[in-house]
C-alpha cells in the first residue's frame, strides 16, 4: 500500500507538473487545486514515513531471525545496506533523482549502534531526531513570519530547485550558473529533448547538492521513523496485533488529533498562499501521527475478512515492494522523459493521475501473478543474490 501511494507524490517530478500545474505555467483550476491537497493530505510525507516504519521492523525482525538461528546479523546487514545504496545511486542517476533506497540504507547502517538498547532508549533516541527536525522547522516558520514574503519567496525559489526570474537588467549581467544549470527552461529541454547521458550529469549533480541538506535535515527524521518500526515490532504489535488493538486505538486517536490539525492548518495556508513553503513545514508536524494511523487501520484491515481479493493483491505488490517501486521509475521515465514519449510539462496535472491510475492497476495486476511463480520479486532476488550470492527465486512449490 505505502509503496503504490509514494507515485501520487512522485508522479509531480516526473512530469514537471509539482510547481507548475498546467504545461504553460497558468493558474491551476479549482479541481487540480483540489488534487494537489488530497495528496497533500493523504500521501505527502505519509507513505515515505510509513514505509521507513516498516523498514525499520523488518529489521528488527531479520536480526531476531538471526538471533534464533544463532547467525551473526551485524556483518550481513551491513552488506545489504551497501548493495541497497548502490542499487539506490543507480535509481538516482539513471531514474528519478529523488531515491528513497540511499537514504534507507545509511539510516539502517545507524540503525544498527540502536538496535539492541532497550525500548525507552530507542523512543528517546527516535523522539531526539524528530526534535532536531523540528527545531529548525520552528526556526524556519519564525524567520518567515518576522521577515515576510521576501525570505518565503526566496525559500520558495529554493524549493523550485533555484528557478530564475529573468529580467532585462539581469539578462545583461553575468547568469548565476547555479540558477541556470537547475532552471525550468533547462529541465523542461533536458528531460523532453536531452539524452540519457545529460540526465544523468543532471541527476549526479542535483544528487551531490542535496545530499548534505538532506542529511542536515531531513535524514534524522528518516532516522526517527526507523527507530519507531524496531520499537513497535519489539513491541509485538505486527505479529501480535489482538493483543495490541488497546494500543492502536490510542495511537489512532493521538494521530488523528494531531495529524489532522496540522494538515488542515497546512491546507489552510497553502489555499492562502499556494507558492509559499509554511504549509510544507505545518504538514511536516502531521507526517508520523497520520502515518501511525494508517499503519493502524491497514493492520486492522490485515487481521479482517474484508475484501480478501484486494488483500491478496496488496500483499503481492508490498512482497515485491522494491521492484515495483523501481517500475514506477521506469515506466514513468518512458511516458514523460526523452527515451520515451518525452511528455515532460506537456501534461496537465489531472492528466498525470491517469498515468498514476494505469501505474497502479499494471502493479495490482502484475504482482500476484510473478508471485504466484516465484517467491520473491525480480529486484528482490538480485539484491539477496549480491548480497550472501544465493537467491530465491524458481518455481514457488520448488
Amino acid at each position: 500500500m505505502a509503496i503504490l501511494g509514494l507515485l501520487p507524490v512522485h508522479i509531480g517530478v516526473f512530469s514537471g507538473t509539482d510547481h507548475n500545474p498546467t504545461p504553460d505555467g497558468g493558474l491551476a483550476l479549482w479541481w487540480e487545486e483540489i488534487i494537489t491537497l488530497l495528496v497533500m493530505l493523504v500521501f505527502e510525507g505519509k507513505m515515505l514515513t510509513l514505509l521507513a516504519i516498516l523498514f525499520g521492523a523488518g529489521m528488527a525482525i531479520q536480526a531476531d531471525n538471526a538471533a534464533s538461528a544463532g547467525k551473526p546479523f551485524v556483518p550481513y546487514f551491513c552488506r545489504r545496506m551497501l548493495i541497497l545504496f548502490l542499487l539506490g545511486i543507480g535509481h538516482t542517476l539513471f531514474l528519478f533523482q529523488y531515491d528513497i533506497l540511499t537514504s534507507y540504507a545509511v539510516a539502517g547502517v545507524i540503525a544498527l549502534l540502536f538496535l539492541k538498547r532497550t525500548q525507552k532508549t530507542l523512543l528517546c533516541v527516535a523522539t531526539g531526531c524528530f526534535a532536531w527536525c523540528s527545531a529548525w522547522i520552528i526556526l524556519f516558520m519564525v524567520l518567515v513570519f518576522l521577515f515576510g514574503s521576501e525570505l518565503d519567496s526566496t525559500l520558495g525559489e529554493s524549493d523550485k530547485e533555484a528557478t530564475p526570474v529573468m529580467t532585462a537588467d539581469v539578462e545583461d549581467s553575468e547568469t548565476d550558473p547555479f540558477s541556470e544549470f537547475f532552471s525550468e527552461e533547462k529541465e523542461t529541454r533536458l528531460f523532453r529533448h536531452g539524452s540519457i547521458w545529460e540526465m544523468t550529469i543532471y541527476r549526479g549533480a542535483f544528487l551531490a547538492i542535496t545530499t548534505i541538506l538532506f542529511w542536515f535535515l531531513a535524514g534524522w527524521y528518516m532516522l526517527a521513523c526507523l527507530l519507531v518500526g524496531i520499537w513497535l515490532a519489539r513491541k509485538g504489535v505486527f505479529h501480535e496485533f489482538e493483543q495490541h488493538r488497546g494500543l492502536c486505538r490510542k495511537m489512532t486517536v493521538i494521530g488523528l488529533a494531531l495529524g489532522v490539525l496540522f494538515h488542515l492548518l497546512g491546507a489552510v495556508v497553502y489555499l492562502r498562499e499556494p507558492e509559499g513553503v509554511q504549509h510544507y513545514f505545518l504538514v511536516f508536524f502531521g507526517m508520523m501521527p497520520l502515518a501511525l494511523v494508517h499503519l493502524c487501520w491497514l493492520s486492522r484491515w490485515a487481521h479482517s475478512d474484508r475484501a480478501p481479493w484486494l488483500q491478496a493483491h496488496l500483499i503481492a505488490v508490498g512482497r515485491m515492494a522494491l521492484s515495483n517501486y523501481l517500475m514506477q521509475s521506469l515506466l514513468c521515465g518512458i511516458v514523460f522523459y526523452s527515451y520515451g514519449f518525452g511528455f515532460y510539462r506537456e501534461m496537465e496535472r489531472t492528466t498525470t493521475f491517469l498515468v498514476v491510475l494505469a501505474v497502479w492497476l499494471a502493479q495490482l495486476i502484475l504482482s500476484p501473478v510473478w508471485m504466484a511463480r516465484f517467491k520473491i520479486g525480480p529486484v528482490e532476488w538480485l539484491w539477496r543474490r549480491l548480497t550472501d550470492g544465493r537467491g530465491t527465486g524458481g518455481n514457488a512449490s520448488a
